[in-house]
Order: structure tokens, then C-alpha cells, then sequence
């Protein structure tokens, strides 16, 4: 879902808001198991909020939330996609 201002030109001014959703895979004791991300991202200052995290599996969690660099990674990754796929 994009959200832009009806009283500038559409066209030319980026949206205010995007939200979105990412799901994430990593292999788990030879499973696979996903992180699923809810997201509010706003372009004008580069903000990027979690709504909502779920993990399919809960050792995933505590590795995720437990390793500060895997959180940033998963944040540049996030970050990454936004910029590559700007929306129309």
C-alpha cells in the first residue's frame, strides 16, 4: 500500500508512506524457516518501522533477535529492496 498527498503532483512527488510486507527464509537445523515482516517505510526521511514480526520457528527468533548484526543485516537487506524497487 502506497499513501501519497492528493494536493501535490502525483506524478513527480513520492509517496508518503509504503507498507509492505517481506517474508525471509534461512535454513534452521536443515529446515527451512521464515521471518515474516510487517513494515511501514517513509521515503521523505528514510524511516522504516516494524508493525509486526512472526517467526515460524522460535530457535529463529532467539538467534534473530539475539544477534544485534543479523537484526541490522535484515534491516539493510529491507532497505536494500525499498530502494531497488521504487514504487510507480
Amino acid at each position: 500500500m502506497m499513501l501519497y498527498d492528493l494536493q501535490a503532483d502525483t506524478k513527480k512527488a513520492p509517496p508518503i508512506l509504503i507498507r509492505g510486507r517481506v517474508s525471509l527464509d534461512f535454513r534452521i537445523n536443515g529446515g527451512v524457516s521464515q521471518v515474516i515482516i510487517d513494515y511501514e517505510y517513509y521515503p521523505s526521511n528514510d524511516t522504516l518501522n516494524y508493525v509486526d514480526v512472526r517467526y515460524t520457528n522460535n530457535k529463529l527468533k532467539s538467534k534473530v533477535e539475539g544477534d544485534p548484526t543479523m537484526m541490522r543485516n535484515i534491516d539493510s537487506y529491507l532497505r536494500r529492496l525499498l530502494a531497488q524497487n521504487p514504487p510507480a
